[in-house]
């Protein structure tokens, strides 16, 4: 073993040049490989294709898609209240209801031009099984007292919308309604106004987009990415042009943040890939 691995030193010695020339050319190889290399971030493909459950599974994914959304995150800067940037958050929702990735958009503001009086006076219709019998509850004698108690906390808001709902839905039969057509969104700390998902403080507010494919999907969220990257210059373009009057002293920008499972996936996707990259470099050299 000692004589073949002096053999193979010293055949590697006299042609130092080719071995060199060899590893240059393995490494650019390498580099090329790893720069093609790409990930499948469905964890789908993880468990087993034979299986029933999961392709029933599949088959549930593939036709209503994921529950995953796209959170924008506005926030105002010191001194100024998020109210004061409701035209430019209402120019991003625009936006965003246009771009061709989303399917959905929630700014949190109630749309005034559609008149659901005849929903509320047929929302008992609606609701069905446990959330029917919950309603029926409150409408008896001893449920409408703890309806009426908890509703009273929300006249605590400073919001003549919110004084008109609980005037108008005392029982709260509004809310099972929203839980049972499947609009709950729990987990928020934020205070309901007319101009949307706004924080108790006023300084940031929440809007909320569905996008048309799972965040799994890592092209698609690739592309979503790009996209909210081309509307954020868009937007901060048309922020930057001074406003017509010479009196009016231009704002600061506006803080835009997005969050949810396609910006996950873009970023994880990023860090993995330059790992590998910076690894294999490593190893080769």
């Amino acid at each position: 073993m000692q004589a073949l691995v002096s053999a193979v030193v010293a055949w590697a010695h006299r042609r130092r040049l080719i071995v060199a020339a060899a590893v240059v050319a393995a490494l650019l190889i390498s580099l090329e490989g790893a720069r093609r290399l790409s990930f499948d971030a469905d964890v789908l493909s993880l468990l087993p294709r034979d299986n029933r459950v999961i392709q029933t599974f599949r088959t549930f994914l593939a036709r209503f898609g994921t529950l995953d959304q796209l959170y924008v995150v506005f926030t105002a800067p010191d001194g100024h209240a998020i109210g004061e940037y409701n035209d430019e958050i209402a120019a991003w929702a625009e936006r965003l209801r246009s771009a061709p990735e989303i399917a959905r958009v929630d700014a949190g503001v109630v749309d005034r031009s559609r008149d659901l009086d005849w929903l509320a006076d047929h929302q008992l219709l609606v609701l069905r099984d446990g959330v029917l019998d919950a309603a029926l509850h409150r409408l008896t004698a001893e449920g409408i007292g703890d309806a009426v108690a908890a509703r009273r906390e929300l006249l605590t808001m400073p919001s003549s919308d919110m004084a008109a709902l609980v005037r108008q839905d005392p029982a709260g039969l509004l809310d099972l309604l929203r839980e049972a057509l499947g609009g709950a969104q729990a987990g928020f700390s934020m205070g309901i106004s007319a101009d949307g998902y706004v924080t108790g403080d006023g300084h940031g507010r929440l809007v909320m987009a569905r996008p048309k494919r799972p965040p799994y999907d890592a092209q698609f969220s690739r592309a979503l990415d790009a996209r909210l990257r081309e509307i954020g210059r868009t937007m901060a373009a048309a922020a930057a042009v001074p406003p017509d009057t010479a009196d009016e002293e231009p704002r600061p920008p506006l803080r835009v943040q997005f969050a949810g499972g396609h910006r996950i996936a873009v970023e994880t996707e990023a860090v993995i890939k330059r790992e590998s990259v910076l690894n294999t470099v490593g190893s080769l050299g």
